[in-house]
C-alpha cells in the first residue's frame, strides 16, 4: 500500500474516532435535566375519569364502580407514585416517574 492511502485512511479513521465521540458526548447531555415522563395520565391503567375531573374509578366486569380514588387527595405526582406503588397499580406515566425523592 503507498504511503498516501496508508496516511489518509489513518487520518480519516481518527476523525471518525472523534466524531463519535463527540456526538455521544453530546446525546448524553442534551436531556439530563428533563423529567421524564412530560404528560402523565389522569388515571391509573384501565381506570376511567369521572365526569367532573375529580376522581378516577376502577369499572369491574359487572359493570360496577370498584374502587374509587379522589384526585385531590393526591395532589402531586410523586404522591400518586407513592399511592400507586403502595396499591400495586400500575399508572403509566405516574409509577415511571423520575424525579421523586
Amino acid at each position: 500500500m503507498e504511503p498516501f492511502y496508508k496516511y489518509a485512511l489513518i487520518i480519516a479513521a481518527i476523525f471518525l474516532i472523534v466524531c463519535l465521540i463527540g456526538i455521544g458526548i453530546l446525546m448524553q447531555f442534551q436531556n439530563s435535566g428533563m423529567k421524564f415522563p412530560l404528560h402523565p395520565n389522569m388515571c391509573p391503567d384501565r381506570w376511567t375519569i369521572s365526569n367532573d375531573k375529580s376522581s378516577c374509578n376502577l369499572i369491574a366486569a359487572n359493570g360496577t364502580t370498584s374502587k374509587t380514588i379522589a384526585l385531590s387527595t393526591y395532589p402531586n405526582i410523586c404522591d400518586k407514585k407513592k399511592w400507586a406503588k403502595d396499591n400495586n397499580v400500575n399508572w403509566d406515566g405516574v409509577s415511571n416517574y423520575n424525579s421523586c425523592p
